[in-house]
């Protein structure tokens, strides 16, 4: 008995170390996985009708900045005015002599150091240089989608997988499975603008297919892609018109 005690002590130990290890891992790692998941509508903007039927890029509006209210009208949070000291001619030589003096040698050897090392010259300039952020697809709820659906000014294409697709699918949707991307684009929006309205979907709120289209489309330069939320089911849900098979260029 104190022998099977000392296995399963030995066990639970090894999996609470284990599990430390992995959660410090993943907090430290930039791509970690949260420890608490997001709803996925939380994790991007949301796009209305008027942006999807504005012929412009589709961006993420910019939050309007925090006023404070004095009196009816708003005005902007008070900012604290620094008054400089007065200085006179005594103060400003004080202040001269009190800077540290540079060696005109030292940095004569600097400069000559810099030119000898044009490796780190260059290291340091990419060290300043700003990192680009990622533009991402936005999402899009149900009823704006079937607005612009019935605006026929926007191309429906389904990510999932060329099986579920033809099971059924939206009216009018093209099919492009985020796993063929490469081999398959040309063929599908080879031939169409980049500035067109794409909506992707795919099998549910949970699923990733339709995202990672989305977004792959984006970096293609695409300028005005969405993601459905609620995806096929949801289409379905509120009895709008579905069909199966294949379709032109699906």
């Amino acid at each position: 008995m104190q022998q099977v005690l000392k296995v399963v002590t030995g066990a639970c130990v090894l999996v609470g170390v284990a599990t430390a290890l992995g959660i410090a891992s993943n907090a430290l790692r930039q791509d970690g996985l949260p420890l608490i998941r997001k709803p996925l509508r939380e994790t991007r903007a949301i796009v209305g009708k008027d942006q999807l039927m504005a012929d412009a890029p589709v961006r993420a509006r910019n939050p309007k900045p925090r006023v404070t209210r004095t009196g009816k009208s708003p005005v902007a949070q008070s900012i604290p005015v620094v008054v400089a000291p007065k200085f006179s001619a005594q103060t400003a030589r004080q202040s001269e002599l009190s800077k540290p003096r540079v060696s005109v040698a030292r940095t004569a050897a600097s400069v000559s150091q810099t030119a000898q090392n044009p490796e780190k010259r260059e290291s340091g300039a990419k060290q300043s240089e700003p990192v680009a952020k990622k533009i991402q697809a936005l999402f899009t709820n149900l009823k704006d989608a079937k607005a612009c659906f019935d605006n026929k000014n926007a191309i429906f294409l389904d990510a999932r997988l060329t099986e579920d697709y033809e099971a059924e699918h939206i009216t009018g949707a093209v099919w492009l499975c985020y796993e063929s991307v490469e081999e398959d684009y040309d063929k599908v929006l080879g031939q169409i603008p980049k500035d067109r309205l794409l909506i992707t979907y795919c099998s549910d709120q949970q699923c990733a297919s339709a995202i990672k289209l989305a977004d792959a489309l984006v970096a293609r330069g695409h300028t005005r892609v969405v993601i459905m939320l609620e995806g096929l089911p949801g289409w379905k849900d509120a009895g709008y018109p579905a069909t199966t098979g294949k379709e032109a260029g699906g």
